[in-house]
This record gives C-alpha cells, sequence and structure tokens, in this order.
C-alpha cells in the first residue's frame, strides 16, 4: 500500500487528469482499504480516494490545501487564500456558458470530525481511512469516513477540472476551514473577492432533499470547581465505562434522542450511590466535539472490595433498565465494569461533595430536543448537545452545545444552562457563536433547482429546513442579497464511526449539480421554463 500511495501521488501531480483519472483511480483503490476498483462517477471518486488519505482534522487543514492547490494550478484556474486559510479557486465559463454576468459561488469544507473507536489504533495524523463497501454503501467501520465534507470537496475539485467544452457559468469554489468545530473559516471569510451571488452548499446529507435554511448554534463551557479529597485505604478504584452508543450528529440526529453517553453513565453512578450509598465517585469523563453526541464515557469509582458483589448485581439491573428505555435505538449499549487495577489510582480524587455537585451538574443540563418548530412540521426548533466532560486542575469543564433557528430561542438555551450552572457554584464560558439560515421559499435558484432535479431524477425534491448549522447563513450575512440552496448525496452516521455515505446517491448528486450548473450558464430565469407548473 505505501508503494501505491507514493506512485498514486507522483502520478495525480505530474500528468494530466483526462491520461490518468483511471489510473489513479485503480491505484488507489483496488486493494488497498478494501474499496472495489470502480465506482462512479471516477472523476468525483478519484478525488475522495485522495482525500482519504490526508490528515484533515479541524484545524489541521494544511495539507487539504495544498491538494486543492496543486489540482487547481494543474488546471489553470486563478487561486487566493485569505488570512484563515480558507481557499478560493476561480474557473472561467466553459461549453458558451460565458454570457452569464455573474459566477455561481460552490462552498464546501475541508475539515472532518476525527473520531475513532476505543480500540482503534488509526492514527489521525498520518493513516488513511479504511473504507469497506458494503450493500451499495462506503462504509468506514472503526472511524468516522468523512464523507462529510469529504464528497462534497470532491464533487467541487471535479468541477473545477472539467472540460473546457463542458457548459458551466464562471464558478468561485471556495473551500472553508475549521467548519465542524464552529464555523470558524466561514465566520473569517474574505469575499472581497466573490462576485457571485447565487450559491450551491453541497454539506448536506439526504439526497432528495434541497434546504434553504438551518440552525444558529455555539458553545457554552461550564465550569465546576471542585475540591479533592484522597481515596481511603480500606476502598480500591474501579473502571466503569458505558460503551455501545451510536453517537452521531448533535444537529442532524438529535431528533432521534439517541442516548448520551455522558448523561447516561452520570444517571447509572447516581442510581448505584442511592442502593450503595458507600460507592464514591472519583472521576468522570468522556465525550469530545460539541457537534457530535457522546458514545463513549468511563468514570472512576471507589469502594470497598467487599462490596463488589454487591455494585455488580445492580450494575446489572441498572443496565437493563437503560437497554429497555434505549434498546431500540441504541442496541450496543452495555456498562462495563472493570477489576481492581493500579494503573487506575486517580491523582486528583473529587471529594464526595464535589462528585455530587458534578452529577446534579450532568442531570439538570438540558440536553436533545427542547422545542419542535410550530412552523415547520418534524423540525427541532432548539436543542443542546452536553458533549465533553474532562477534568482540568482545580475544576471540571462540561461543554455544552446550544442550537436553534430563532435567536431568542438560543439565548433561552444559552440562559438555562448558565442558571444550572450558576446552582452548584459554575460559571460559564462562552467562546463562539454562528447565525441561523434564514429560509427563503421563493428565491429563483430555488425554482431552477427544483425543476432541473425533476428533470434528472424524475421527482421533485423536498424544501426544507435543517437542525444541523451549515455556512450559507454565514456567508450569506456577509454578502446581502445572496441566494442560497444546499444538497448533497445520502450520508448516515456522521460524525461517529461507521459513517457511511450511499455510492449511487453521489452519481445521482454530481448529476443533478452538473443539469443544474448547465442551467445557470444559460441567459432567462425561471418564470421562462417551460415546466412551470413543476416549479
Amino acid at each position: 500500500p505505501s508503494v501505491i500511495a507514493a506512485v498514486s501521488h507522483v502520478l495525480w501531480c505530474q500528468l494530466d487528469t483526462s491520461s490518468s483519472m483511471k489510473l489513479l483511480f485503480l491505484l488507489n483503490f483496488c486493494g488497498t482499504w478494501g474499496f472495489p476498483d470502480s465506482l462512479d462517477p471516477p472523476e468525483v471518486w478519484s478525488h475522495f480516494g485522495q482525500i482519504l488519505r490526508i490528515p484533515r482534522c479541524s484545524g489541521n487543514e494544511e495539507s487539504m490545501r495544498h491538494y486543492v492547490r496543486e489540482v487547481a494550478q494543474r488546471n489553470g484556474p486563478a487561486i487566493t487564500e485569505d488570512s484563515a486559510g480558507n481557499v478560493i479557486v476561480k474557473r472561467p465559463a466553459s461549453g458558451g456558458g460565458a454570457k452569464v454576468s455573474q459566477p455561481v459561488i460552490l462552498q464546501t469544507h475541508l475539515d472532518m470530525v476525527c473520531e475513532k473507536n476505543r480500540e482503534s489504533t488509526h492514527d489521525w495524523t498520518q493513516d488513511p481511512i479504511a473504507t469497506t463497501l458494503r450493500d451499495g454503501w462506503l462504509v468506514s467501520d472503526e472511524t468516522t469516513l468523512g464523507s462529510d465534507n469529504g464528497i462534497g470537496v470532491a464533487m467541487s475539485l471535479a468541477l473545477m477540472e472539467s472540460s473546457t467544452d463542458a457548459l458551466l457559468p464562471a464558478l468561485e469554489i471556495v473551500f472553508t476551514v475549521e467548519e465542524e468545530t464552529g464555523l470558524f473559516g466561514a465566520t473569517n471569510l474574505d469575499v472581497s473577492s466573490l462576485e457571485g451571488r447565487r450559491l450551491l452548499n453541497f454539506d448536506s446529507e439526504e439526497f432528495g432533499i434541497i434546504y434553504i435554511g438551518c440552525a444558529g448554534g455555539g458553545d457554552a463551557t461550564v465550569n465546576c470547581p471542585v475540591d479533592i479529597t484522597p481515596l481511603a485505604s480500606s476502598s480500591k478504584p474501579f473502571r466503569l465505562e458505558l460503551r455501545g452508543l451510536r453517537g452521531g450528529h448533535s444537529g442532524a440526529d438529535i431528533h432521534e434522542q439517541r442516548g448520551n453517553a455522558l448523561l447516561l453513565l452520570a444517571r447509572a453512578i447516581d442510581e448505584l450511590q442511592q442502593a450503595l450509598p458507600r460507592v464514591r465517585l472519583l472521576q468522570l469523563e468522556g465525550g469530545d466535539k460539541g457537534n457530535a453526541i457522546p458514545r463513549e464515557s468511563s468514570a472512576i469509582l471507589g469502594y470497598a472490595p467487599a462490596l463488589a458483589p454487591q455494585v455488580e448485581a445492580a450494575l446489572i439491573v441498572i443496565e437493563q433498565n437503560l437497554k429497555k428505555e434505549y434498546g431500540r435505538i441504541d442496541p450496543e449499549l452495555r456498562l462495563i465494569l472493570g477489576s481492581e487495577t493500579v494503573n487506575d489510582i486517580v491523582a486528583a480524587p473529587l471529594s464526595e461533595d464535589s462528585a455530587q455537585r458534578l452529577l446534579d451538574v450532568l442531570l439538570a443540563l438540558p440536553n436533545g430536543p427542547l422545542k419542535m418548530s410550530h412552523e415547520v412540521a418534524g423540525l427541532v426548533e432548539t436543542s443542546s448537545n452536553v458533549a465533553k466532560v474532562r477534568h482540568v486542575s482545580d475544576h471540571v469543564e462540561v461543554l455544552c452545545f446550544p442550537r436553534s433557528s430563532i435567536d431568542s430561542a438560543m439565548e433561552d438555551a444559552q440562559t438555562r444552562i448558565a442558571r444550572v450552572a450558576k446552582l452548584c457554584g459554575g460559571t460559564v464560558n462562552r467562546t463562539y457563536s454562528f447565525p441561523g439560515w434564514a429560509p427563503n421559499a421563493s428565491q429563483e435558484l430555488l425554482l431552477l433547482a427544483k425543476h432541473e432535479f425533476k428533470k434528472s431524477t424524475g421527482f421533485l425534491p423536498e424544501v426544507a429546513a435543517i437542525h444541523a448549522g451549515l455556512e450559507c447563513g454565514i456567508v450569506g450575512g456577509k454578502i446581502p442579497g445572496m441566494e442560497m440552496i444546499s444538497f448533497g448525496p445520502d450520508i448516515k452516521g456522521a460524525h461517529a464511526p461507521g459513517e457511511r455515505v450511499h455510492v449511487e446517491s453521489v452519481q445521482r448528486t454530481w448529476d443533478v449539480a452538473r443539469q443544474l450548473l448547465a442551467r445557470l450558464a444559460l441567459p432567462g430565469d425561471a418564470s421562462q421554463s417551460n415546466d412551470k407548473q413543476d416549479l
């Protein structure tokens, strides 16, 4: 595989696209990661194969920027990079599309959520992402796949490399950074060079839906002061873990009310202590990204070894109850109690009072869907995700990530978090927020997109808003009058190991994108369509 990788990289950099596309595709995938030797469209999958090799956790996008620059320089478009690290590539119109006065903006983000299973040895700084083709889906079993937003990036690169006879308008292709950790790239995007007033975002995850709105969000970190009390010599430390949850995207998947590993473990410990008060909580940690529902968590308990049989019996009952409640959505949920080990000696064990306050905070914080929209049936309007707990010297940090499509409701969620923190003697830090994207169902771009979608697929797409955050709201706020839509292939399990993308839907998304861009390369508007009844 290392030889194949080296050869494919040299070929990719040195050969022209038309002569090397299929060869590179075979070198990148055939037998290397269990990937099939051909997928359609090859111009998109060839780029995604390269992307699977490139480290691109949020904040570490330099190698991806280098790849984008390589592709652009090989094909001639103008490239700029702003101070935030965002890359803008300008491709001239082709195939007769030069008469259109304004270019079309394509927008994706270069980074990904880097999550892996506890047992995985994957090194995010250098290892390629292993994939498997299963039942028509490309899957990464042990890590996140990065199809969010790697497929969108691959589509943008393929469009950049389209032949000179392809009917396309002038394109302004925007690749942002650090989307997954707070939309920082879009927030600091320099739009002074952008002339387009129509934007296609390729960061959606359900084919057949065109999104025209999204929720805003932001962080809220609760800082709980804690005291330290050594464990009595008659007690020993034992590790308790909660594993097997699905996790997922804290916006797109929050409506399913999947289990939160931090809160379920806190509840399990609270119920254990009610039954056995002599069990101490010494430490509790878990979770990672604000936009990922925690899948795993762990705690260290302290108790006399003689209590072990009672602890084990109580945990069996607690696990059974949790499975009754969450077993259908999280069938692999399990509590794992480890044996006593000197490796689990805690350097700073929580005092009983501090441990109780931490449990109180976790069990009182708002989490999951908080309110459904009265305007859009089935849409979560406001939510919050208790995302991460970590111990830092004299306090414990609890990261929360609220979202809402209404600014006042977002502020109310932040206030509720702050009140919980105040009740337990803590404080809250807020470091960033991003705006929502207000829907505009009458925009001409949407009417054209619906028409071309039906021509390509045979059915009209659903038009919707999404509870996840998209960069459209930020970019649109910087450029008044911008018309924007977002669409993409079917992606399941984003932000968690097991993430997968439906292969056929990538082809269909590619077909829609090319057909819509061809239409946007021609003069005229939606009102001139021959199929106005479909709009």
